[in-house]
This record gives structure tokens, C-alpha cells and sequence, in this order.
């Protein structure tokens, strides 16, 4: 078990990670490429994107098209923004409607 500290980042206490950061603090500083300033401050969530159906439905045709006209599931993945296993989900579901 690891010890616990004062994030120095967030200030909050919980399990130490490393270089002084809780894990949620260490994350975001690796995502970031390590910067000697320290993790970037976590996204609001009231500022990440909302999908809704109608924008899955969109995002599922717009891959199929994709994977029609010969892009990979990860070229069709980065072009949509969305994840690999997104994709690999959007794929499943195509060749199941496919196989019908």
C-alpha cells in the first residue's frame, strides 16, 4: 500500500503516486508530457463535449462510411475523435448489420 500525502498539486490528500502527486495529479502531468510546471488544471467537466443519440447515430454512419471508402478502424477512429474501442464498437455493430 502506498503512503498517503498532501497532493502538492491539488492539495488534497490521498495516495502518492509519484513526484509528490495524488493520481489523478500524476495523470493529467504524464498526459501532458511531464512539464516541470506541473499537471495542467483538470477540465471542468461543464466543458466537455455532450453527445446525444442523434450524435452516436451520426458518428456510427459517418464511420461506416469511412470504413467503405478503405480507411482503417484507427484512421476512421482519429478522423471521427473518437477512441479506438469506440470504434472497434462502431465496427462490431456494422459487420452484425452487415451479416443481417
Amino acid at each position: 500500500m502506498s503512503r498517503r500525502i498532501r497532493c502538492r498539486c491539488c492539495g488534497q490528500p490521498g495516495p502518492h503516486k509519484g513526484h509528490g502527486y495524488r493520481e489523478a495529479c500524476w495523470r493529467r502531468w504524464v498526459a501532458a508530457g511531464r512539464p516541470d510546471t506541473g499537471p495542467p488544471a483538470p477540465v471542468d467537466p461543464a466543458d466537455r463535449p455532450f453527445r446525444t443519440r442523434a450524435d452516436a447515430d451520426t458518428l456510427r454512419t459517418k464511420f461506416a462510411d469511412l470504413r467503405t471508402a478503405g480507411h482503417t478502424v484507427a484512421a476512421a477512429a482519429m478522423q471521427l475523435q473518437v477512441s479506438r474501442a469506440t470504434a472497434y464498437r462502431y465496427e462490431t455493430a456494422r459487420k452484425k448489420e452487415t451479416a443481417a
